[in-house]
């Protein structure tokens, strides 16, 4: 009997181990799920905020990152440049990925203020100011990040679509061949170099540019548009 209750208890040790290593298993099973569990145990902590809003930007839902990175300001970033102008410029990511240019604008600019040396505030606002069509004072701003770091994927974006913005297709070329340099693995920036290629008459670079994205996971938007426009080029198959 003694035997047949201590196996009970033991059974009821392991299931009540096995129920917390479930429970810990789940927390860690999503970046948003560990992060919330995060902060829960420490809420006054500015990084575990800061994380757990670039989990929920990265997750798409913008609007719960922008309410964390509030949080993660009053918390002490606006003590600390750097800090700040990284909360700042994720922020900014964030009113972007609502079509929220006037704050998105504002919050990269507070960066650019916060941290002069970095990149990618500017090549941010940059990209802003070209989605508003103002092609010339985007270009201005990604030769900053790129005098910052010459190797900045965004600005080399931004550059290239300033230049194609201003019918410009064979000037574009070389900042979006560098683009995907950076980045092979990027079916947008392969998207973009091919619409250069195709404006500076380039079309069998343009085919081959637009085939390389429909080789890549991407948005089925954007796979789409590669289908439709390498068609209208007349593009075989590839």
């Amino acid at each position: 009997m003694r035997r047949m209750r201590t196996a009970l208890l033991l059974g009821a040790a392991w299931l009540a181990l096995g129920a917390a290593a479930w429970r810990r298993n789940a927390v860690w099973e999503t970046r948003v799920a560990l992060w919330s569990d995060v902060v829960a145990k420490v809420p006054d902590a500015q990084r575990p905020r800061r994380n757990l809003a670039f989990a929920y930007l990265d997750r798409g839902e913008p609007e719960k990152a922008i309410e964390e990175y509030r949080l993660a300001l009053r918390l002490g970033g606006a003590a600390a440049p750097r800090d700040e102008a990284f909360i700042r410029n994720n922020m900014g990511l964030a009113w972007l990925a609502l079509g929220r240019l006037d704050e998105a604008a504002a919050d990269f600019a507070r960066a650019m203020e916060r941290d002069p040396e970095s990149p990618h505030a500017a090549a941010n606002l940059a990209l802003v100011r070209l989605r508003r069509g103002d092609a010339a004072g985007a270009e201005e701003l990604a030769r900053r990040a790129l005098a910052l770091d010459a190797d900045n994927g965004g600005a080399l974006e931004v550059l290239g679509g300033a230049r194609m913005a201003r019918g410009d297709g064979a000037g574009a070329l070389e900042p979006l061949g560098r683009a995907v340099r950076v980045d092979p693995d990027d079916p947008e920036r392969w998207f973009n170099l091919g619409t250069a290629q195709a404006m500076a008459g380039s079309a069998a670079d343009a085919c081959a540019s637009w085939s390389q994205v429909l080789r890549l996971p991407g948005d089925p938007g954007l796979l789409a548009k590669a289908r439709a426009r390498g068609a209208a080029l007349g593009c075989g198959p590839r």
